[in-house]
């Protein structure tokens, strides 16, 4: 590199989560990924670009995310560098030091440090990547996101290359997790589940969304996490019928019910967990009695994922609203002389979105592996139906209209059975009380 970074941040107080080693073999499994794709004898490379560091001001930067798919292949955290690989040699261009950045922004790690990270053979200087790119990518087939290079020089030397969309045939590695990305997804989920459970025990009669927030990303922090994964959704009272509110700024009334969807990030892995609790510490009659027939519904989802094998995600939908139509029939949710079949239809209005997604070091993971193929041992999903009583829903009953609940856990599928990773997190009605009762 131009020059070595002199000051670094210590990593040797706890073990690296993920091994050098695993990150060589990850590159390894990509090249030969490829290798198949390509249905070619030409040498292979692949080239990934990190994230960039953004700004909203001057020198007023956003918080720094790696991305996922560079974070998988080396474990590097720096902003605005790239991999580079090939059968032969992996090389990591990394941003080069000087007085002035040394001074205002610290420097992290050594060249050292950066291979016993990654595994990478060699580290060198960001302004040598296009050349070296250029002069060494010619006669190989490569793998790559061409957009991430759309603005640079150098595209037009890779646009001459055969192509393979590096996204798409690294969801497939990533989709399966290796035994130490599982133990990782346990303590992320074990402490998502935490500090979900401390939220809750301190938010009767919080005022605003905001402090619940906030106290979120305080139990996230003081567990050892980097924070939260995502924006998290805090929604009282309606506000829970729109999925993806974040703003989170809303005043809270006394017989509110809250939504939080929130999860945390633990070096590059993440949870995802959803629960509700009454601001006042108890259900009214009608939050109780929808809250309980959707937790019927999410425990009888949850036994379908431990039990049915094969399992596919576009089937345990379907599963959840089959239990839906019943549960809220028995609950009396839907107005009087609603058929079964009309109640099956209601409940696709009731809740709009799927029930599972992938997860892991991203909270939607592996976002091109589709949903309807069989979910293999050492994929992590979610379970999550919800219920969104908005106006506009024909056939239920008054009582329970503006009211919108959601129920998440995280599962790490088995061969023939499943665990509940976020088991930790309380769900159940009366456990929520009696939490919110001990503050």
């Amino acid at each position: 590199m131009s020059r070595v970074i002199s000051q670094i941040r210590s990593f040797s107080h706890r073990p690296l989560p993920i091994q050098a080693g695993e990150y060589s073999s990850r590159r390894e499994n990509l090249l030969s990924l490829g290798k198949t794709e390509f249905k070619s004898s030409s040498p292979i490379a692949a080239i990934v670009k990190g994230a960039s560091r953004t700004q909203y001001a001057p020198d007023v930067f956003y918080p720094f995310k790696q991305s996922s798919y560079f974070r998988y292949l080396c474990g590097v955290t720096i902003p605005d560098s790239f991999l580079y690989f090939d059968e032969k040699k992996s090389i990591l261009f990394v941003k080069e030091s000087n007085e002035h950045s040394t001074l205002w922004d610290g420097c992290r790690f050594t060249e050292s440090d950066l291979k016993k990270i990654s595994g990478v053979d060699e580290v060198l200087g960001l302004n040598e990547f296009e050349g070296y790119t250029a002069k060494t990518i010619s006669n190989k087939n490569v793998i790559l996101e061409a957009d991430d290079f759309k603005d640079m020089p150098v595209i037009e030397v890779l646009m001459r290359q055969p192509q393979s969309r590096l996204n798409i045939l690294l969801d497939k590695i990533r989709w399966i997790k290796s035994p130490s990305e599982i133990e990782l997804m346990r303590k992320t989920c074990e402490i998502g589940s935490e500090s979900m459970n401390s939220t809750i025990r301190e938010g009767r009669f919080v005022r605003n969304e905001a402090h619940i927030a906030g106290r979120l990303e305080y139990e996230f922090k003081r567990r050892g996490t980097s924070g939260s994964a995502y924006p998290p959704v805090v929604a009282a009272g309606s506000r829970a019928n729109t999925i993806h509110y974040i703003d989170a700024d809303q005043d809270i009334h006394a017989e509110d019910c809250v939504l939080i969807d929130a999860g945390c990030d633990l070096d590059g892995y993440v949870s995802d967990i959803s629960r509700n609790f009454p601001v006042s510490g108890k259900f009214t009659d009608a939050q109780r009695t929808l809250y309980e027939a959707l937790e019927a519904v999410h425990s009888e989802c949850l036994e379908f994922v431990k039990n049915q094998r094969p399992l596919k995600l576009n089937e345990l939908y379907f599963k959840m609203l089959r239990s839906m139509a019943r549960y809220f029939r028995e609950a009396g949710v839907f107005e009087s002389g609603i058929c079964e079949e009309d109640a099956y239809g209601v409940c696709d209005d009731l809740c709009p979105h799927h029930i599972s997604h992938y997860l892991g070091m991203d909270v939607h993971d592996t976002f091109s592996v589709p949903r309807n193929i069989e979910v293999k041992p050492g994929v992590i999903i979610t379970v999550e139906p919800g219920v969104y009583v908005r106006p506009n829903i024909a056939g239920i009953r008054p009582e329970f209209r503006g009211i919108g609940f959601r129920i998440e856990d995280d599962v790490l599928i088995g061969k023939t059975d499943a665990e509940i990773l976020t088991k930790k997190c309380i769900r159940g009605s009366e456990e929520i009380e009696k939490l919110m009762d001990t503050n």
